[in-house]
């Protein structure tokens, strides 16, 4: 559709190409509100994920810190507050320091993946991908599984309560909307996608084989002091608090980062759907 007609709306604006004359605008219309609050809501997801893993490293360097969550909200509120810095002031030099965040977002990944590979544990990962646990006791592991993947839409694992690895559609969606700037996008658009797709599909499946095998005993990591899963799970196999907050740093980085992007992309899909 990106490259059938590109356009900076989005779904609202494809639903209303596509749908019966007479429940056009209200599908339309429908569509963009449900789409802006849903991204809206994502860039409140990773400014948490940050400010948390931000209050995790405080935990995990400073014992005599008592984490409250009233921290992590006024956190939350300074990495927004940065993201929208950068999308006003900044806005400008943004597709510049994309591009620093992009070359971070690879590098960060080999520093991660070559860390958890080297210094892990060597286990059996077919072990770890076949054991199903329902900690939520919902009573069937398929449902448990779904609704743990309905609940951590972030490919970084383990950034709360979760241990899950997903694959996260905003990627996709992500490219949509600068389609309507792209030349060429009828070619453009969907090799832009397909890449997107496949490259971090590898990175994150090759990142969940050894993030996973690298958890000894999964209660425990859970139930970790300091409140934010793969911190535990960085310095447990690394045993040493420069390296593991070089490595959440790295997450922290990739939050903000996501955030920026975030919040171009909301800001643009809520303009998009008002002012349309």
């Amino acid at each position: 559709m990106a490259a059938i007609a590109p356009t900076a709306g989005g779904q609202y604006h494809w639903v209303s190409e596509l749908a019966p004359r007479r429940v056009q605008s209200f599908l339309s219309y429908i569509t963009g509100w449900l789409v802006s609050l849903g991204w809206v809501s994502y860039l409140t997801l990773v400014s948490f994920t940050a400010a948390t893993t931000i209050q995790g490293l405080a935990v995990l360097n400073y014992p005599d810190y008592a984490a409250q969550p009233w921290h992590a909200t006024l956190l939350t509120w300074a990495v927004v507050c940065f993201g929208l810095f950068f999308n006003t002031v900044l806005a400008p030099r943004l597709p510049a320091i994309e591009v620093i965040f992009f070359v971070l977002h690879v590098v960060g990944w080999f520093g991660i993946f070559v860390t958890l590979l080297v210094t892990g544990p060597r286990r059996n990962a077919f072990d770890k991908f076949t054991h199903f646990t329902d900690g939520g006791n919902w009573g069937s592991d398929g449902l448990s599984g779904i609704i743990t993947m309905m609940n951590s839409p972030l490919c970084w694992l383990g950034t709360s309560r979760q241990c899950t690895c997903i694959l996260e559609i905003v990627i996709l969606v992500l490219n949509y909307y600068s389609a309507e700037e792209t030349q060429n996008a009828s070619t453009t658009m969907p090799r832009v996608i397909t890449w997107s797709i496949v490259m971090n599909a590898i990175m994150v499946i090759a990142l969940a084989d050894v993030y996973v095998t690298a958890i000894d005993d999964l209660d425990a990591t859970l139930s970790t002091p300091i409140g934010v899963v793969c911190i535990q799970v960085f310095y447990d196999v690394t045993k040493s608090r420069s390296a593991t907050n070089a490595m959440a740093a790295l997450v922290v980085i990739e939050s903000i980062s996501a955030c920026i992007a975030e919040g171009a992309c909301a800001s643009r899909q809520v303009e998009c759907t008002t002012f349309t």
